[in-house]
């Protein structure tokens, strides 16, 4: 073999020995390597973000419980039934758990809940119909479009 081919045959050899060696491991196993992270997975927005209604004595509560590691924002947390024409009239009507102070990237200071959400109120009857509303992310970084869920208040 001629001296000028001589390097790239090594690299030939070189290569086909790093691709038999790759090939033996799994991309699992590349990622759980010291040093190497692999992409967070998320849940779907049901697991992450749970909503559960209760209706007793007059008073419904709205319940999220929320993953670890993800939040609601406050200010999406919106109410609306077929018997009131203004959203924010139904929404004011809850009172809420308090929320914690973030500084978000998207908008700025806001209000959002980690564990649980709760809102209360005492201006519905039996068999109304809701649509709720609320919107979360990821602490890693994804955040859920805004989800409107149906419920029917009842005893």
């Amino acid at each position: 073999m001629p001296v000028l081919f001589r390097p790239l045959a090594w690299r030939f050899v070189a290569f086909t020995a790093i691709c038999g060696i790759a090939s033996n491991l799994s991309a699992n196993s590349l990622f759980s390597q010291p040093g190497l992270q692999a992409e967070p997975e998320f849940l779907n927005v049901d697991e992450a973000f749970q909503l559960k209604s209760r209706y007793k004595n007059g008073k419904l509560m709205l319940y999220w419980q929320i993953a670890p590691d993800y939040f609601l924002y406050h200010h999406s947390l919106k109410v609306e039934t077929a018997n009131k024409s203004n959203l924010d009239d139904v929404t004011q009507e809850f009172t809420s758990s308090p929320a914690i102070r973030k500084s978000d990237p998207y908008f700025g200071q806001v209000g959002v809940y980690y564990h649980h959400a709760e809102l209360e109120s005492n201006g519905f009857e039996a068999l109304d119909e809701l649509k709720v509303s609320f919107q979360g992310c990821a602490e890693d970084g994804l955040c859920y479009p805004t989800q409107t869920k149906t419920i029917i208040v009842n005893n």
